[in-house]
């Protein structure tokens, strides 16, 4: 007259450890492309010739996840820097494989489309 117990939940699948080459974090970065661009095309809105060049620094921890997001050299446009620093907090890389954390400062260029 009870119902079945519920599944058990599967464990999220995170990606398998790797060495975090400048290759590595390019991909994973790319992969959240999208995220990037909606904050920055969401600031032409109001800034419709907004060119901007700034570099986030943050680290990737053993298990994957970004931590310590910062704006390293800015665009001087704190909603902007804002989003793409949560886009950034979003990202899952690989493990670092030897289990240490990896500190990285990475150029972000954005431009309007002519």
């Amino acid at each position: 007259a009870g119902r079945p117990a519920p599944a058990p939940l599967a464990p999220a699948s995170r990606p398998a450890p790797a060495e975090i080459t400048a290759a590595v974090i390019q991909r994973v970065i790319g992969g959240g492309g999208r995220a990037f661009r909606a904050c920055y095309e969401r600031e032409l809105l109001d800034q419709p010739a907004l060119a901007v060049r700034l570099v986030l620094a943050f680290t990737i921890a053993p298990d994957g996840s970004v931590t310590g997001a910062r704006v390293e050299s800015g665009a001087g446009n704190a909603r902007l820097e804002s989003c793409l620093l949560r886009a950034l907090e979003r990202l899952a890389f690989p493990p670092p494989s030897d289990g240490q954390p990896v500190t990285v400062s990475f150029p972000f260029q954005f431009q309007p489309a002519r």
